[in-house]
């Protein structure tokens, strides 16, 4: 299992994209830290998570990489600059500020609302949010309605 979930985590590239997001030119440290978290859990553990894969990886990549999280710390001390190059991944900066923006009107909703969302944009779907946190995928609609509403009208 171990070795399946770390395969899993290596490959996507949506967690690399996230990783650099989030740490910059130690994308590839905050992976390795992640993938190590992963081995460091019992198999019963890992049964659980392998539901919301996804999910868990993400926001253990968003934990370890903001500022006082492990490689967030790290970060803010590395003598190394931070550099992109703009022509290999295609980087658009008004993407990372329309995201920044988002996160903050998230910030601003109610807790439960905003985690519903995120879960419904890791998912992907209504019923597999329903399966994953028992909500009907009927209340799920409504909720992620509402916020989208609300994201349209801030931005």
């Amino acid at each position: 299992m171990k070795e399946k979930l770390c395969k899993q985590l290596l490959k996507d590239r949506t967690f690399k994209t996230l990783a650099f997001r989030f740490a910059g030119n130690m994308a590839d440290d905050l992976l390795q830290e992640v993938a190590e978290v992963i081995c460091n859990k019992s198999d019963k553990e890992l049964e659980k998570i392998n539901d919301y894969f996804n999910f868990w990886v993400s926001r253990t990549i968003m934990n370890m990489g903001s500022s006082t999280g492990q490689i967030g710390r790290i970060k803010k001390h590395s003598p190394i600059p931070e550099t992109i190059n703009i022509e290999e991944e295609k980087y658009n900066p008004v993407i990372d500020e329309q995201a920044q923006r988002v996160e903050e009107i998230l910030k601003e909703i109610y807790w439960y609302k905003s985690e519903l969302f995120r879960t419904y944009m890791d998912c992907g779907t209504y019923r597999a949010v329903e399966d994953l946190t028992g909500i009907d995928h009927v209340s799920v609609y409504h909720t992620v309605k509402e916020v989208k509403k609300i994201l349209k009208e801030r931005l």
